[in-house]
């Protein structure tokens, strides 16, 4: 989600994203330029964030801002920098497995989960 006011919260995101379908994580980068702040919003189903950005993209007006925000599905890049297809897993590194197929549930642990912490071969 671009072009949104700098005022903008997660959960000002969430609930506004939150009548297409079920929100899973919304997170917004602060600190933009004015009129440049961006957020994710994730959704439990492709079909959810497909119908919110058909709904949303270039119609959107938060409170607060001077124009619609626009709406995209994100994709992965691959080594070339090209947009993958959708639903492609794109490894950091050859040989990296694909991530869980699920986040983990609000009640767990975050730090026992399945997740792998995962390292270029410089070791970043």
């Amino acid at each position: 989600v671009g072009s949104m006011p700098g005022d903008i919260t997660q959960d000002m995101l969430r609930a506004e994203f939150g009548q297409f379908g079920r929100v899973v994580h919304a997170t917004v980068k602060h600190n933009c330029e004015p009129g440049r702040q961006f957020g994710f919003v994730t959704f439990e189903t492709a079909e959810e964030a497909s119908c919110a950005k058909e709904a949303t993209d270039g119609l959107l007006m938060l409170p607060g801002a001077d124009r619609p925000c626009e709406v995209r599905i994100a994709r992965g890049k691959g080594a070339s920098g090209r947009q993958a297809p959708a639903g492609t897993h794109v490894p950091a590194h050859p040989g990296q497995p694909p991530p869980p197929s699920a986040p983990p549930p609000p009640s767990c642990d975050i730090r026992a989960t399945p997740w792998r912490v995962y390292t270029t071969a410089d070791g970043v």
